[in-house]
């Protein structure tokens, strides 16, 4: 019996599954769970183990691709479902490793009860505890619904997602193209790691608070281009500490996980250099980002610099996250924040504090349109005497009426910062509101 116990092992060790784990956990060290519930004789199809992925407990389940090509029974299906209730109990942060060619057919339809169970589980955990799904192979149909439950999705370059099983639609570019996965990596080794440095960007779980790290300090250029946002996010955030998310979906904002002063934080920024419009993928990108910093109480910090949104049922969804999220929530107008904008971005719904760099301009109406309203009369003739004019209404009107001392005045925003103050208001302001509390009404949950 020693022998058999031995050789089990020896196979586990073997296969591709366990080098994947030996590379997540701390120091290759885990602790296996099920590892004799197996089809194959020679080694399971679906490792599933615990232990410390820097210094956080979590458990990992690993599709072993080299063994019967990793196909999903009853089995594996349960060794599944045992790391999801194990999540539920001690609320501890689960990975999946993703690489299986499908189900066990020879079982017949009881597969998709089983399915529907680790649907249920993935569902009940959600905003629970943090879930990451790591795509390194093939991951189709049903089991692709699994993985895309997850708070963030990694792929790696070779591999295939999605429902259109080895179709051109599930290729990672679709993937990444159409928002299903969050982040793009060489191979195995790099999507790893990456799932690593997430996991230290996440709380444990949604009772846990926001994660203090160690951070490198930028180097802050007093002038910064604010039209750059790589400029930005460099004269922002903690050195090296931006991970973006959802890079090729949604062009208007760039979304990402961020560290400032070593306090973990989410990151959106309108990148009117893409589009000065708010589209429609734009919107449903910020949307699941919110909802997924607000479950576990992490930080959010909008820059904002938009002319309008190209959808109404869009921006109203996005209002709809913004006003349901009770995490901090700092808002920083850095260009154009006009009517429907502002109210989205910085009303008090969508905002603790609002900040706004000088040169901003806040009005009820893109000022354009401000100015044709309001000296309609001067403007009927559309003579050159009227057109300079015209720009001389609407100079006066930037100056006057839309500027960021004007909204400031008004209790518009909270306060104007300088460029090179920017990371510290940032910070004292997060500083300030991790301690917040609010009450809503006792309902299910909102309609917009």
């Amino acid at each position: 019996m020693d022998s058999e116990v031995k050789k089990y092992k020896v196979n586990i060790e073997a296969s591709g599954g366990a080098k994947i784990l030996n590379q997540l956990f701390d120091n290759g060290e885990y602790q296996e769970i099920d590892i004799f519930s197996r089809k194959s004789e020679e080694s399971p199809e679906l490792l599933c183990g615990y232990g410390n992925v820097n210094g956080c407990n979590v458990y990992a389940f690993v599709q072993n691709i080299s063994s019967n090509y990793a196909a999903v029974g009853r089995s594996q299906a349960e060794k599944i479902s045992k790391i999801y209730s194990f999540a539920m109990k001690t609320g501890n942060p689960i990975i999946g490793v993703y690489d299986s060619d499908g189900a066990y057919l020879e079982e017949g339809n009881q597969i998709m009860k089983v399915y529907s169970d680790i649907l249920c589980s993935c569902n009940k955990l959600s905003g629970v505890v943090p879930q990451i799904s790591v795509i390194v192979g093939n991951c189709y149909g049903i089991n692709a619904q699994i993985a895309s439950c997850a708070d963030i999705v990694i792929v790696t370059k070779d591999s295939h997602f999605g429902l259109d099983i080895g179709g051109k639609s599930s290729s990672s570019d679709e993937a990444l193209k159409y928002g299903n996965a969050h982040i793009e990596c060489g191979d195995k080794k790099e999507a790893i790691n990456s799932a690593r440095e997430l996991i230290r960007r996440f709380p444990q779980n949604n009772l846990c608070e926001v994660k203090q790290l160690e951070y490198n300090r930028p180097k802050i250029n007093e002038d910064f281009d604010i039209t750059n946002i790589e400029e930005i996010i460099i004269n922002v955030v903690d050195d090296g500490s931006f991970i973006e998310l959802n890079k090729e979906y949604g062009k208007h904002f760039r979304i990402g996980m961020a560290t400032i002063y070593g306090i973990s934080f989410g990151l959106i920024i309108s990148d009117v250099n893409n589009s000065d419009i708010i589209d429609e993928e734009s919107c449903d990108k910020v949307c699941k980002f919110i909802k997924v910093c607000d479950s576990y109480s992490i930080p959010l910090v909008t820059f904002i610099n938009a002319s309008g949104a190209e959808k109404l049922k869009s921006i109203k969804s996005l209002f709809g996250a913004y006003a349901d999220s009770t995490t901090v929530k700092v808002t920083i107008i850095s260009g154009k924040a006009c009517g429907i904008i502002y109210t989205t971005f910085c009303g008090s719904a969508s905002a603790d504090m609002v900040l706004s760099w000088p040169d901003a301009v806040i009005s009820p109406l893109p000022p354009g349109t401000a100015i044709e309203v309001l000296y309609h009369d001067k403007l009927k003739n559309d003579d050159i005497s009227n057109r300079k004019s015209r720009k001389e209404l609407l100079d006066e009107y930037l100056l006057e009426e839309a500027s960021s001392f004007n909204a400031a005045k008004n209790g518009i925003v909270d306060d104007i910062v300088l460029l090179k103050e920017t990371r510290n208001k940032i910070f004292t302001s997060i500083n300030m509101l991790l301690s917040k509390r609010e009450n809503y009404p006792n309902k299910k949950h909102s309609n917009i």
